[in-house]
């Protein structure tokens, strides 16, 4: 992260945001289209900052390519290791930042002591909730970070550091000391759907609605009924979750690991009220987009 003047020193906190989306009234429809349709069906029905122009990319409707030998446009570059991921960007004057986590799964914060994280060399900012930016409420998902003592989830992030280098923020935030008020937590999933709550992705309220599959399957013209079993995997993406930002007089430059910019910028901009053409998100290479990525 470059550095920008000391009198307007900014962080932003980078969000993950993880939702789905349920199947609608038109399951027998949905079942009819397949999984290229059903796409498109979603896409259609989806807000405009989520999909420009609410229609899929094109190349999703493309036939006759299994098989087929296709090569990656970007593969020669990934291969070479000439492909720069968002934490690869170099920037001058560049800060590096680190996390503490929770270590509980509800509660409040008791105590934060980040006295000696301050005082540890190198460190420019050691940011909390007491002195984090505010996001405007309800833009930046349910569960915004540090922005008040509340704990969530075990591993939450508590305290970020900027340091000058990524080893002094890395030792700085190990040296944060944190206390909690522990509150008993849900941890089961048949507990946890007896819980109902609002829920929010990026932004929106999901609209959920349980249709009737068995009647679907049966009023279709073709059916596949069959148990398919596969090993376990573990997926390893060639890039870990990171971002670059730096502010470029009033403009947000984010590199970010992520394969929807379009979201990203919108987040920003419904989070910190930022005006669409202040923020740049760049992801031209993802390093894996796929489970915990």
């Amino acid at each position: 992260m470059a550095k920008p003047p000391r009198d307007r020193r900014r962080l932003i906190s980078r969000r993950v945001i993880i939702g789905s989306v349920g199947a609608g009234a038109a399951a027998v429809s949905l079942y009819r289209l397949g999984p290229i349709g059903i796409l498109g069906k979603v896409a259609e029905l989806a807000p405009e900052e989520w999909i420009p122009g609410g229609k899929p990319d094109p190349l999703m409707e493309a036939h006759g390519l299994v098989g087929a030998a296709l090569p990656r446009l970007d593969g020669p570059c990934k291969v070479r290791g000439a492909a720069a991921f968002a934490a690869e960007v170099a920037i001058d004057d560049m800060t590096y930042a680190a996390f503490a986590f929770s270590t509980v799964a509800k509660g409040r914060l008791a105590t934060l002591d980040t006295s000696a994280a301050e005082q540890s060399p190198g460190v420019i900012l050691v940011m909390t909730h007491r002195n984090a930016p505010r996001m405007r409420p309800g833009a930046a998902g349910d569960l915004p970070l540090m922005q008040d003592d509340r704990i969530h989830w075990n591993g939450q992030p508590i305290a970020v550091v900027l340091a000058e280098t990524q080893e002094q923020a890395d030792h700085a935030s190990s040296l944060i000391q944190a206390t909690y008020d522990v509150e008993p937590a849900v941890t089961r999933f048949d507990a946890a759907k007896q819980r109902k709550r609002h829920v929010l992705y990026f932004g929106e309220p999901l609209q959920n609605t349980i249709g009737d599959p068995e009647a679907a399957l049966v009023a279709a013209p073709f059916k596949v009924d069959q148990s398919y079993r596969t090993p376990f995997h573990n997926h390893n993406a060639m890039e870990p979750h990171a971002a670059t930002v730096a502010w470029r007089g009033d403009a947000l430059i984010v590199h970010d690991s992520t394969q929807s910019v379009r979201q990203s910028a919108n987040a920003f901009t419904r989070a910190f009220d930022l005006k669409a053409e202040q923020i740049s998100i760049r992801s031209p290479f993802v390093g894996g987009g796929f489970g915990a990525k």
